[in-house]
Formats: C-alpha cells, structure tokens, sequence
C-alpha cells in the first residue's frame, strides 16, 4: 500500500529548482520482510516514470508536486501490478 508522502523532499526539490523523477517498485516487501534483519532473495521490478519538471515556490507547491507524484507512482504499481 502505497501511503501519503511527507513533503520535505518536494520543499528542496522546489527550492533547488529542480524537478522530481517518480520511480515505482515492487517485489521488494519479499526481498526484506517486515521486521526482518535479513535481506532474502526475491525479484524486485522498478519502472521509471515520467519526470515533473521543476515548479516555482509558492503557496501550496510542494502538496501539488508530492501529490503528483505519489498519482504518478500509483498508476505506476497498477501498472506493474497487472503484468
């Protein structure tokens, strides 16, 4: 389940001027189980996604940019979901 983002990577994205490159992942819950300390064996599939340009400050930038990209990931993981 793929949960909210926190927006602290969004706010220096925005102020260094730079835009965000999504990138959606699955299989990894089997590579490291939860509370696991071990790393196991499993096949983890990334698919990158479509960047989001650089975007100036201002009031409610960084909702609007972790919003996109959390859209961008999610259509990402039913992508690779449905393979």
């Amino acid at each position: 389940k793929l949960l909210p983002f926190k927006e602290g990577a969004f706010d220096l994205a925005i102020a260094a001027g730079v835009g965000v490159l999504p990138v959606a992942i699955t299989g990894t819950r089997d590579c490291r189980p939860k509370h696991s300390k071990w790393f196991g064996a499993a096949r983890a599939t990334a698919l990158i996604l479509e960047a989001i340009p650089a975007r100036p400050a201002g009031d409610g930038a960084a909702t609007a940019l972790a919003t996109e990209a959390r859209e961008r990931i999610q259509g990402g993981l039913d992508t690779l979901r449905a393979r």
